[in-house]
C-alpha cells in the first residue's frame, strides 16, 4: 500500500510564493531528510487557470509517496519539522497537508 502525502498551497489574493526558491531549495531539503525514512519520490505542481481563465483554486500542489503508512508517519515525526521550518523562507501561507493511501495508477 502506497502512501501519498499531499500538500497544497492556496491561491489567494495575499499569497506570496517563492517557486524558484521552491523548486531549488525546499524541495532537495525535503528529499534530503526524507530519503533515509523511506521516500520512495516527490511530484510538484503548478496547476494553470482553467479553459475560461479562472485561476486555480491552489498555486502549488506537491505529492510525496511513502511505501507505507507506518513509514510515512515515522518520517514526518522525525524529519518533518526541521523541512517545515522552511516554508517561511518562500511563502506566507500556512499549507495544507492530508495522507492518502494511492490505490491506482493507470
Amino acid at each position: 500500500m502506497t502512501i501519498k502525502m499531499s500538500i497544497c498551497y492556496e491561491n489567494t489574493s495575499d499569497l506570496s510564493f517563492d517557486q524558484e526558491y521552491y523548486l531549488n531549495q525546499h524541495i532537495p531539503l525535503a528529499r534530503t531528510a526524507f530519503e533515509p525514512h523511506g521516500l520512495l519520490y516527490i511530484d510538484v505542481y503548478f496547476p494553470l487557470p482553467s479553459a475560461n481563465g479562472e485561476q486555480p483554486k491552489y498555486r502549488a500542489i506537491t505529492e510525496i509517496y511513502f511505501t507505507d503508512l507506518k513509514t510515512a508517519t515515522t518520517c514526518l515525526n522525525e524529519a518533518g519539522k526541521a523541512v517545515m521550518k522552511d516554508v517561511k523562507n518562500y511563502t506566507n501561507s500556512e499549507p495544507v497537508h492530508f495522507i492518502s493511501e494511492a490505490i491506482m495508477k493507470c
